[in-house]
């Protein structure tokens, strides 16, 4: 298994997202966790929450184990077309050790 991989997103909604009924947002929702769940990912969050800057809805900092399943979850994703839902940056690195 490789190093720990820490993934910084920022992110918003897309139209599309908001063409989506309260229903269909929760079950999309509940679609995409069930989908990485039955492909064993298994990604930590460290924190997720509401931005106030205008430009994002959302930041998330997550903990995965190795490049491979930040890889697996990208391909799981485009299968359902969960990026049509959301836009934004991202970042990912290692973590590094105090000195």
């Amino acid at each position: 298994m490789g190093q720990p991989i820490i993934s910084f997103v920022a992110a918003k909604w897309t139209d599309a997202w908001y063409q989506l009924s309260k229903e269909e947002q929760d079950s999309l929702m509940a679609k995409i966790r069930a989908h990485r769940e039955e492909a064993g990912i298994h990604v930590k969050n460290v924190i997720i929450y509401r931005a106030l800057d205008a430009s994002w809805d959302w930041i998330v900092v997550d903990e995965y184990p190795d490049i491979e399943t930040i890889q697996r979850l990208e391909d799981l994703d485009a299968e359902v077309n969960w990026r049509r839902y959301w836009a934004g940056a991202s970042v990912i690195g290692t973590r590094r050790e105090a000195s």
